[in-house]
């Protein structure tokens, strides 16, 4: 195998002694697909063959430009229904939208989920290209099937002994998700904020809720304990605010040919996603639609209005 390659090339290996074909797919191809149970990779549209139950070569019978994944999405919650009939009254209706749901959970919090189930509805299964081709095929021999964990390999020793020069090569700073968040938290208008879905472990969207004010301040009676439903003895009086979630596609790694080069664009990313957020935290609810509305300060593809927040 003779063929120089880049430092970010995604290849194939043609076994010379059987024609089967070997792809290197790296986790982050397939970050957000492979944790469903029924995940597969297909060539052309032909299935493929997975050398080993958790290792990332794939096997095929044909050069493909491009691989596609398949999978079945989980279901999706529709509505909610009370478990027990019974239980039904005007402040616990028979079914509840996921939006009426959300925000019962929010004035009842424990009682949304013990009272409620919800309602889910099975997906159609889907298919996505992988990003990262054309795919190099480069001649060779087959891979172990679990790798050898007593192989070294030899790299250039100058990489080992004076660890001063990966400063100058290519790779990623990482850990941006993470401190944008950071700051997210330290400001009073956010309510909330948590990755969306962290059973892949790293993802690509975060979501933050924020909760401000009215253009002209709103208040309201709450007679009931937030945390339990109780009627308190005395009313309080609150002032009404109104909760934006922000889903952010936030990356948690910026890569550059050198460590100076990817040193800006990770500050550059950071200061662009925390303004984002700042901004958002800086507006208005609109009094005039009731809180479903708002005076934007950031790009409006990243916001969505919800209902405002009433605890009683």
């Amino acid at each position: 195998m003779s063929t120089a390659l880049a430092p970010r090339d995604h290849f194939a290996i043609r076994d010379t002694a059987t024609g089967r074909l070997f792809y290197y797919v790296p986790h982050e191809l397939v970050r957000h697909t492979s944790y469903h149970s029924d995940f597969s990779l297909h060539a052309e549209g032909r299935p493929m063959e997975r050398l080993s139950d958790s290792g990332n070569w794939w096997i095929a019978t044909v050069a493909a430009a491009t691989l596609s994944a398949s999978w079945t999405p989980s279901p999706v919650t529709t509505s909610f229904r009370l478990r027990d009939p019974a239980t039904e009254s005007k402040a616990f209706p028979a079914t509840l939208t996921p939006q009426e749901w959300d925000d019962l959970r929010t004035r009842y919090r424990d009682a949304a989920h013990d009272l409620y189930q919800a309602v889910t509805e099975e997906q159609p299964r889907q298919w996505e290209d992988l990003p990262g081709g054309p795919w190099r095929i480069l001649e060779g021999k087959a891979p172990p099937v679990d790798g050898d964990n007593r192989w070294v390999a030899d790299l250039p020793q100058a990489l080992i002994n004076h660890p001063e020069y990966r400063w100058w090569l290519p790779g990623k700073l990482t850990g941006l998700r993470s401190a944008v968040l950071e700051t997210a938290r330290k400001l009073p208008q956010v309510d909330s904020w948590r990755t969306t879905d962290p059973r892949t472990g790293d993802l690509v969207q975060a979501k933050v809720v924020v909760e401000v004010p009215f253009e002209r301040p709103v208040t309201t009676v709450r007679t009931h304990d937030a945390q339990t439903g109780k009627k308190l003895r005395r009313p309080v009086t609150e002032e009404v605010k109104a909760r934006f979630p922000m889903h952010l596609p936030i990356p948690d790694a910026v890569t550059g040919e050198t460590y100076a080069l990817a040193l800006e664009a990770w500050q550059e990313a950071y200061d662009h996603w925390t303004d984002v957020i700042a901004q958002q935290a800086g507006a208005s609810a609109c009094n005039t639609c009731g809180g479903h509305g708002y005076v934007p300060r950031s790009p409006a593809e990243y916001a969505t209005p919800l209902s405002p927040r009433r605890d009683h």
